[in-house]
């Protein structure tokens, strides 16, 4: 393991601190992110008086390797134990339990008997779908026997009021609120960071109306609650560029890349509309049909990373299904099967999802404050004036 020692600034007092970090190669001292330090510690961020300090030792590539499978399930296990012992114990339970089919089976059985012989009204008439022509009994249908279904599609002249959404509106690098930029400034803020971007959110979404629309839509309401047998609650969006770039085994865990599945509540669905053309080397989403059903015990202890030779051994290669489509191709899917996203080799992929399930644990929601958000060159400019204002020495900086 490599080691730094070194004192600076970055608490009122006197400070010297020495850590020891498995991973990569790099210190950088960065702005507050209003985490407190577990929440901050992300892949060897620790946060201290309110400044983030990444650090990355470089190591042998077999050992690096071996280590940061370690430290992906060591710092998910770290993450849900923090956010759900103080923060959602509900949520906390049901991530440890909601990996198993007896217990979800379980839960759905209770769900069911609480909620038998209610009324649910989803045709309120207040909205007019977007979706005309769709059979709600087809979808559910397939989507119980594969987890999947394949040609929910928007209209072009939504698409195209999402992507001048997307265009207009300020996005964020690797979900960071203080990284904000705006699409068409990709490349200057790519340059400002000093690292290849990843992923680009969108925050507080659903205070748009196109997309609260979407949410609303009553064809999409009548195909949650009646996959899910219950009334279905919001319980998240996201709008997301996925950009092309070289990626760690934990930076494909993290942003998804890497064959998985959402543990988001007990009973869960997923609406996803690409918003540009997706072929085989766009980012195409996969999903492996039928694996809500059927699981590797293995798959079920451990839910992330799994190699795609690993899927195909068990789950079999015809049920792996790569969706690809042109702007406004969609789909819903139970996201309890494995799946991902694949990486773009060439450009950049759109893409809004739509998620309701049974039960909103406030986990899964972009809402932020907006003073919290920052212009990621506003960020670089303090970044200038915290290196000419500490005393902090840099080892082996990231740029």
């Amino acid at each position: 393991m490599a080691r730094w020692s070194f004192s600076g600034k970055l608490v009122p007092f006197s400070l010297k601190v020495e850590i020891y970090i498995p991973l990569y190669n790099s210190l950088v001292v960065g702005q507050n992110l209003e985490r407190d330090i577990l929440h901050a510690y992300d892949l060897g961020n620790y946060c201290l008086g309110g400044h983030i300090m990444v650090l990355r030792p470089v190591i042998p590539d077999v050992l690096s390797a071996a280590l940061e499978n370690v430290w992906i399930f060591l710092y998910r296990e770290a993450r849900d134990c923090y956010w759900g012992l103080l923060k959602n114990p509900s949520w906390f339970l049901m991530r440890k339990f909601g990996r198993f089919c007896s217990i979800r089976a379980l839960v759905k059985s209770h769900r069911q008997r609480l909620t038998r012989g209610s009324s649910r009204d989803l045709d309120s008439g207040q909205h007019q779908s977007l979706f005309e022509g769709i059979h709600v009994d087809q979808v559910v249908q397939q989507m119980g026997r594969d987890g999947l279904y394949v040609g929910i599609h928007l209209p072009q002249a939504a698409v195209q009021e999402l992507v001048d959404l997307a265009m207009m509106t300020p996005c964020y690098a690797n979900g960071r609120p203080i990284w904000g930029f705006h699409y068409h400034e990709k490349e200057a803020a790519a340059q400002q960071l000093g690292i290849d971007l990843t992923t680009a959110d969108y925050f507080n979404t659903s205070a748009h109306a196109p997309i609260q629309r979407i949410i609303d839509d009553p064809v999409l309401r009548r195909i949650a609650a009646t996959y899910l047998e219950g009334e279905p609650v919001h319980q998240g969006t996201n709008l997301r560029w996925s950009f092309g770039a070289s990626l760690s085994d934990y930076e494909k865990y993290k942003y998804s890349r890497m064959y998985h599945y959402d543990l988001d509540d007990y009973q869960a669905i997923k609406f996803f509309f690409y918003l540009t053309d997706v072929d085989a080397n766009a980012g195409p989403h996969v999903c492996v049909l039928g694996s809500h059903k059927v699981k590797k015990i293995l798959h079920q202890w451990l839910r992330g990373k799994c190699s795609d030779q690993t899927i195909v051994d068990y789950y079999g290669i015809e049920n792996i299904k790569v969706i690809r489509g042109e702007a406004g191709c969609g789909f819903v899917e139970d996201t309890f099967c494995m799946h991902k996203g694949d990486s773009p080799l060439h450009g950049d992929r759109l893409i809004l999802i739509i998620e309701y399930a049974l039960r909103d644990y406030g986990m899964q929601h972009d809402r932020i404050e907006a003073s919290r958000l920052q212009s990621v060159f506003l960020w670089g400019q303090h970044i200038e004036e915290d290196a000419r204002t500490s005393d902090v020495t840099q080892k082996d900086p990231l740029r």
